[in-house]
């Protein structure tokens, strides 16, 4: 089944031509399944995660099976609010029929083109997006200039994390996590806002913080 994870394009439009097989994602032998990102006459492997920090370990649900695909800022986000995200489809002609990824809380599961150059584990699939001249000359250079590095990219996914243009973005809140990352984005960059801690239960003291879950303990 790893012979056959690998991204020849991120473009829908090209699918056909390049021949874009399906993906399989969901596998036993490992919860993060490797993907390989064919880059000219090279391929490049990223590890690809469902879920970030303490959840690391789950892995993708059974019915990922589909394309990984790029996907234009949307509702009139500036164009760093592009991101690559995983359609759900068993063939090339389910795909614009097909429903996006999602993650248990009902997110859409994505990695933000801001996030991609930050570090090593998801830049093949920027230096994709670049090849595929997915992106303006200049919107790559903005991404370049403004990536702060590879722990803004751990910090991204290890926490529950949503990107927001503007104060009116609706976001989902599962009051039982441990925490919440807001982060902004505007016509000139991304930065990490407010970090919110949820009903979280302080009264014994450990290490980490338990998520608030409607108990306390006696």
């Amino acid at each position: 089944m790893r012979s056959r994870r690998i991204i020849k394009t991120l473009d829908p439009s090209q699918f056909k031509e390049k021949e874009q097989n399906v993906l399989h994602l969901r596998t036993l032998k490992s919860r993060c399944p490797l993907v390989k990102v064919q880059l000219g006459d090279i391929f490049k492997t990223v590890r690809v995660s469902y879920l970030g920090g303490h959840d690391s370990g789950s892995g993708f649900p059974s019915h990922s099976t589909g394309y990984f695909y790029f996907c234009p800022a949307e509702h009139n986000r500036p164009p760093l609010c592009a991101s690559v995200r995983f359609r759900l489809a068993s063939t090339l002609e389910d795909f614009s029929a097909g429903e996006d990824l999602k993650l248990p809380n009902g997110e859409v599961w994505n990695r933000p083109i801001f996030v991609l150059p930050m570090g090593p584990t998801y830049r093949p699939l920027y230096d994709k997006i670049i090849e595929d001249g997915l992106i303006s000359f200049e919107l790559d250079s903005k991404l370049r200039s403004f990536a702060p590095g590879a722990n803004d990219s751990r910090a991204f996914y290890h926490h529950d994390s949503t990107l927001l243009y503007t104060l009116s973005d609706p976001f989902i809140l599962d009051v039982s996590c441990r925490t919440k990352n807001l982060w902004g984005a505007d016509k000139d960059g991304v930065a990490r806002g407010v970090w919110l801690k949820p009903y979280c239960e302080a009264r014994k003291s450990s290490k980490y913080m338990s998520p608030y879950k409607g108990t306390y303990p006696q």
